[in-house]
């Protein structure tokens, strides 16, 4: 059965909320970060309405929700569509290179193993493996694998929690902590992007 926009947003006086809504739930549906909104983000829009004193109450929660979801999710969305664009091989037969492969044929579980055996000695090494294991977690949550999704997002928090370890000052310190939290804050969220764009147009 086809979805219609909640009655609120029908108003003329939420059609760029409206607006943001249904582009998130068009790359939701297609799964990509979709080449006309690669450069637009509708997280501001949904967190000013969340908190906007006309928009009905039982559509503030699941607008902030969408909001974190969704700027979560465009990071990701928008590595794979520059992934795609700017595509630079790697060595055959390397680690990024079976990376590469387990990606785009959406083995989340392989890719997972795969990181786990990825040589951290290096400070930029761990980095990568850590925004590896972000970004794949994000593509496995939109795929359904939810457990494996939550294993890269514990190995993206490991490797972000040793790296804020090694800071030499506060200001620094503070810095990188904040990868620290923000993947925390995606282990701790339970609700699935998908459902909130849903839930919104319900």
């Amino acid at each position: 059965m086809e979805r219609r926009p909640a009655p609120e947003l029908t108003d003329p006086a939420f059609a760029e909320l409206r607006a943001a809504v249904e582009q998130v739930a068009a790359c939701a549906k297609a799964a990509e970060l979709l080449p006309q909104y690669a450069d637009q983000s509708p997280a501001l829009i949904l967190e000013l309405a969340a908190g906007r004193g006309g928009t009905p109450e039982p559509l503030r929660a699941p607008l902030r929700r969408l909001a974190r979801h969704w700027i979560a999710a465009q990071r990701s969305l928008y590595d794979e569509l520059i992934e795609r664009e700017e595509a630079s091989p790697e060595d055959p037969g390397s680690a990024r290179a079976r990376l590469a492969e387990l990606a785009a044929a959406r083995r989340w579980d392989a890719a997972r193993v795969e990181l786990e055996l990825f040589n951290t000695t290096e400070e930029y090494e761990m980095l990568f493996r850590a925004a590896k294991a972000e970004e794949f977690a994000g593509r496995a949550r939109r795929d359904g694998e939810a457990a494996v999704a939550r294993a890269l997002y514990q190995i993206a928090l490991q490797d972000y929690q040793q790296y804020a370890s090694g800071s030499s000052s506060g200001g620094e310190g503070m810095g990188r902590m904040r990868e620290v939290n923000r993947v925390r804050e995606l282990l701790g969220d339970e609700v699935d992007e998908v459902d909130d764009v849903d839930n919104v147009g319900e």
